[in-house]
């Protein structure tokens, strides 16, 4: 019993700590951000959730700001077929990743 509350909190602080180090990687869809880009929030928000999860199922992922937008439209167009993203999927992803690198997004950070 005593092992299980270890694991079990062990397994806590994994899953907290890692969804407080996702901020900084994949910044949360913001007001400004669905301004500025003029995308839904769902849309931006689907978009996080692929960043998040299908992009890292074979890497780490890079910070989104650390690419610009044109770099990211060469990034998504060439790891989208690898990765098996629907046309959905990749328009939600490109745009949550564009949406992070305008001017106001950044300054509501």
């Amino acid at each position: 019993m005593r092992l299980f509350k270890i694991i079990l909190a062990v397994f806590a602080a994994v899953v907290v700590g890692g969804c407080a180090l996702l901020g900084p990687v994949a910044p949360p869809v913001t007001p400004a951000m669905t301004v500025a880009s003029g995308t839904p929030a769902a849309t931006l928000n689907a978009g996080r959730e692929i960043f998040s999860t299908r992009c890292t199922t074979c890497h780490n992922a890079d910070p989104v700001r650390a690419y610009d937008a044109d770099d990211w439209r060469r990034i998504v167009g060439r790891m989208a077929a690898r990765s098996k993203l629907q046309p959905a999927e990749r328009a939600a992803l490109l745009a949550y990743v564009t949406a992070a690198q305008e001017p106001s997004a950044r300054a509501a950070r």
